[in-house]
């Protein structure tokens, strides 16, 4: 029996905004990895014979961080596309289930016998499956909120659902701050970051199991089996152009720099001194650069109704 708020408007807002705030966790959270990884496999940090050379090691660093940013373009496109055609519900599903599946294999890699290069190509094909679950939560989280939600409210619902991507970033710096000042060991923590990653869509999964298929898209899947096979795309594009290209272009530069802070904060912070040591130094100031972005999402969720989408 599925609990009744599930299909209700915030019980749709909770579910879609969990894909947001574990996509903003897995792709928050490899920066703090990859710095782990630096100290236990670079040849700078460690004598071990099958250590990797500065070069090599930045290399290795850029695929991991790129893997997840690709797989979520391709998740974009095709889960996107895939959510016209065979429904919202079972897509989001899919995704959910993959972005649980992606970050328990990156936590469980292992390097064979054969060194830490190894254990980090795996790690670039895994991150890769997760961001291909990550950019499908994308467009389904997006419009499962707009379909389930009152067009007077909209706006706010979007926008809250939408920050929940901060707090999947706040979530990722508290426990790498919690993990260094714990003295945890460096092994137990970056698989334990890797895997935690599973936890929020794991939990996200049994709702959205319970989750009925949206009204907007049942009226469309009962028009298509009437012989109607809905809107000229082409019309549509040409007729919303303008707002296309300017909502997208605007989304493409916040990208460029929300993305690179994330994924490269100990390059970021470098400059900054917070007098503290080793790991305690590096995840207080990945703490303080979240602390920074986040007032700007509950600034955007209060006043967008308002003063208006685009002022």
């Amino acid at each position: 029996m599925a609990p009744a708020w599930v299909d209700s408007e915030w019980g749709r807002v909770a579910v879609a905004s969990s894909g947001f705030l574990a996509d903003g966790y897995d792709l928050y959270v490899i920066g703090g990895v990859e710095h782990i990884m630096a100290e236990l496999f670079s040849c700078d940090s460690v004598s071990r014979a099958d250590c990797l050379e500065s070069t090599e090691m930045l290399a290795l660093k850029g695929a991991t961080s790129s893997a997840a940013l690709l797989g979520a373009v391709l998740g974009q496109i095709i889960f996107g596309s895939l959510a016209d055609r065979l429904g919202r519900r079972v897509v989001f599903i899919a995704t959910g289930a993959l972005i649980v599946f992606g970050s328990i294999l990156s936590a469980c890699v292992q390097e064979f016998g054969m060194g830490p290069r190894c254990l980090m190509m795996q790690l670039v094909i895994c991150r890769g499956l997760l961001g291909f679950g990550i950019g499908g939560e994308y467009p389904l989280s997006a419009t499962i909120c707009a379909e389930g939600t009152a067009p007077r409210r909209r706006g706010t619902l979007m926008a809250l659902v939408f920050s929940n991507q901060g707090i999947g970033y706040l979530l990722s710096a508290l426990i790498n701050v919690i993990l260094a000042f714990s003295g945890a060991p460096l092994e137990f923590s970056w698989r334990f970051l890797l895997g935690f990653g599973a936890v929020v869509p794991l939990v996200s999964l049994y709702f959205r199991m319970q989750m009925h298929e949206s009204e907007s898209f049942e009226k469309v899947a009962a028009a298509r089996e009437q012989g109607d096979h809905g809107v000229d795309m082409s019309l549509t594009v040409r007729r919303y152009a303008w707002h296309m290209l300017g909502t997208a272009g605007n989304w493409f530069l916040f990208d460029i720099v929300f993305y690179a802070n994330g994924l490269f904060n100990g390059d970021v912070t470098s400059i900054i001194s917070l007098g503290l040591e080793g790991r305690k130094e590096t995840t207080m100031k990945g703490l303080l650069i979240v602390m920074m972005m986040l007032p700007g999402y509950f600034v955007g969720v209060a006043f967008i109704n308002k003063c208006g989408r685009k002022n």
